[in-house]
C-alpha cells in the first residue's frame, strides 16, 4: 500500500501508547505548546542514568504494560558499549532512575583471511584464500550497525528489535534480522543483572527472523510482541521480488520447555476475508497484536474483482478468521474510494479496534472506535460540543477503556492550548512535504474551515466508557485529559509564557 505523505508525517512527528494504569509515552518538540497542570507527572525517558538528556533525542518509543519501562531507540550514548553515531535500542527503567543498553553486540568478527599472492598464468590475478574462514570471538562488544524499531512485553522481561547489526545474534546473509532479548534469563524478577564475575550483561538474545525451511526473511519490520512475549507479529516482503508487504507471526514460547526463544517456524497471515469468496489481500501492514496473543489487527489493502480497498481486519489465531472491523454504525464499510484507513491499535483482549481514517489526499483526519463482537462502531475523535476533530496515531489502553491520540486542534483538553499555527507550518497531521498541494478532494466528513485552525500537536486521552454513560444521560462531553503534559513548573503555572 503506498505511504501516503500524512502517514509518514504521523510515523516521524509524534506517537503516543497508552496502556492501562495511566501511563502515556510521546515523542516531544522541545518548542511544542506548553500545558496546564493535569494530573499525573511527566518524566523524559530518553536520558542517561544521570538523568541527562540525549543530545540526538530518541524514538520508536513503547512502554511496557505495568508502565515501568520505556523501549526507545536513539543514536545518543546513553550507555556503554556503542558505535559513535550508531542507532541502538535502549530501556529506561522508570523506578530504578536506570538507562540500560539492550542492542549489545555479543561476539567480535575477526578480519577475513587476505588474498593469496598473485599466480602466474591466470594473468596475475591474486586467488582467494581457501584458509578457514575466521570463528567469532565471543565478548560483550558494541553493535557493529544500527538497530531499531523495538517493542517490549507487558512486565518489560522481552524486548525485540530490528537490527542490521551483525553481531548480536548470527545472522548469516541476512541484511537485516529481527532480535528477541530476555533481560532475566534466570528468571529470577531482576532484570539486567551482570554476569557472574564480568561487566557484561546478562542478557539472552535470539533470532526471530531466521530463514525458515529454506525461504529468507525479506526486510522484516515492525515487530510486536504480545504481552507474555510467547507470540510476535511482524511485516516483510512477501518475496525478493515482491515489493508488497504481508504480516507474518510466530510462536516465540516452546511448548515442551516453556522458554521464549528462536521460532521453530513463521507463516503469513492468510488472505482471505470472512464473507467473500473472492477478495484477497496484497498488503497487510501495521500489525497490532492484543496483549492475550489471540488477535492481531492489519492496516491491509485487498483487491476483489477490480476493486482496490484500503481496510482494517482483525484476524483470530485460534479460528484463522479475517474479519473486516472498518464499519460505520450502519455497517458500511469506512475503507472505500479515496479514504485509507491505517494505525491500527487493539485492546487487551482483541474486543475494541481503534484506527484513523482520512482522504489520502487531506489532512482531516477521524479515528474510528470499533467492538467487533457487539457489534458497535463510532467516531470518537470529538470535542467537546460533539463535533469531530483532526486526530491521529491511536492507542488504547489494556481494557480497551482509554484511548490516546495526537491532535492539532484547539479547546479539545483540559490544558492550554498553544498559539494558531499558520498554513505553512506542519506538525503531526500535515506534512511539510505536502503543505503546497492545491485541488484536494473532500475526505469523510467534508471538510470543514474550523478543522483548519491548528495548533501544535499534543497528546491527549479519552475516557470512552464515560463519554458514552454521559452521552446515554444527555450530559455535555467533558475535556479530554491532556497527556503531554510539560514536566516544567514554571510551564504548569503559566503555560502562556512556554508556548
Amino acid at each position: 500500500m503506498p505511504v501516503s505523505p500524512a502517514r509518514q508525517a504521523g510515523a516521524v512527528a509524534l506517537a503516543a501508547v497508552l496502556i492501562v494504569g495511566g501511563y502515556s509515552v510521546f515523542f516531544s518538540q522541545a518548542n511544542d505548546a506548553a500545558a496546564a497542570v493535569a494530573p499525573g507527572s511527566t518524566a523524559r525517558a530518553s536520558v542517561t542514568d544521570a538523568g541527562l538528556e540525549s543530545p540526538n533525542g530518541g524514538r520508536d518509543q513503547q512502554i511496557s504494560g505495568d508502565g515501568r519501562s520505556v523501549v526507545f531507540s536513539s543514536r545518543a550514548e546513553l550507555a556503554q558499549p556503542v558505535e559513535d553515531e550508531a542507532r541502538n535500542i535502549f530501556v529506561r527503567d522508570l523506578v530504578r532512575g536506570r538507562t540500560v543498553l539492550i542492542s549489545r553486540g555479543q561476539f567480535t568478527i575477526p578480519d577475513p583471511p587476505t588474498s593469496s599472492p598473485p599466480v602466474p598464468g591466470l594473468r596475475s590475478r591474486p586467488l582467494l584464500s581457501f584458509a578457514a574462514q575466521p570463528v567469532p570471538v565471543p565478548g560483550e562488544t558494541a553493535a557493529d550497525d544500527d538497530s531499531f524499531e523495538p517493542t517490549i512485553s507487558a512486565d518489560g522481561r522481552y524486548v525485540a528489535f530490528a537490527s542490521e547489526a551483525s553481531n548480536i545474534v548470527p545472522v548469516g546473509t541476512e541484511p537485516l534480522t529481527l532480535i528477541g532479548v530476555d533481560r532475566d534469563p534466570d528468571g529470577d524478577g531482576d532484570f539486567d543483572e551482570l554476569k557472574a564475575a564480568s561487566t557484561a550483561m546478562d542478557h539472552r538474545f535470539f533470532a526471530i527472523s531466521i530463514p525458515l525451511q529454506g525461504a529468507p526473511s525479506v526486510v522484516p519490520s515492525a515487530i510486536r510482541l504480545s504481552g507474555d512475549g510467547g507470540r510476535a507479529v511482524w511485516q516483510e516482503r512477501v518475496s525478493p521480488t515482491d515489493y508488497r508487504d504481508r504480516t507474518k507471526t510466530a510462536v516465540l514460547r516452546s511448548p515442551v520447555t516453556g522458554q521464549v526463544g528462536t521460532p521453530v517456524t513463521a507463516a503469513f497471515l492468510p488472505t482471505g476475508l470472512d464473507g467473500s469468496s473472492t477478495a484477497s489481500a496484497q498488503r497487510q501492514e501495521e500489525p497490532a497484536i492484543s496483549a492475550d496473543g489471540r488477535f492481531v489487527v492489519t492496516c491491509s489493502e485487498y483487491l476483489d474483482g477490480e476493486s482496490l480497498f484500503s481496510t482494517i481486519v482483525r484476524h483470530e489465531f485460534a479460528t484463522g478468521a479475517n474479519k473486516r472491523v472498518d464499519l460505520e454504525p450502519n455497517g458500511t464499510p469506512i475503507g472505500s474510494g479515496n479514504v485509507e484507513v491505517f494505525l491500527p491499535t487493539i485492546s487487551g483482549d482483541g474486543s475494541a479496534v481503534a484506527f484513523v481514517a482520512q482522504d489520502d489526499e487531506e489532512y482531516q483526519p477521524n479515528i474510528y472506535l470499533v467492538r467487533p463482537d457487539v457489534p458497535a462502531s463510532e467516531l470518537v475523535s470529538l470535542d467537546t460540543a460533539g463535533q469531530p476533530i483532526n486526530a491521529t496515531m491511536p492507542a488504547l489502553s489494556a481494557d480497551g477503556r482509554y484511548l490516546a491520540f495526537a491532535t492539532d486542534a484547539l479547546g479539545v483538553h483540559d490544558g492550554i492550548d498553544g498559539p494558531i499555527r499558520d498554513e505553512n507550518t506542519d506538525n503531526c497531521v500535515v506534512p511539510q512535504s505536502d503543505l503546497t498541494l492545491v485541488n484536494r478532494v473532500m475526505t469523510l466528513p467534508p471538510i470543514e474551515d474550523r478543522r483548519q485552525v491548528r495548533t501544535a500537536c499534543q497528546v491527549v486521552a479519552r475516557d470512552l466508557v464515560a463519554d458514552r454513560e454521559r452521552a446515554a444521560a444527555g450530559l455535555p462531553r467533558l475535556p479530554a485529559a491532556l497527556a503531554s503534559v510539560s514536566a516544567d513548573e514554571a510551564c504548569a503555572d503559566d503555560g502562556v509564557a512556554c508556548a
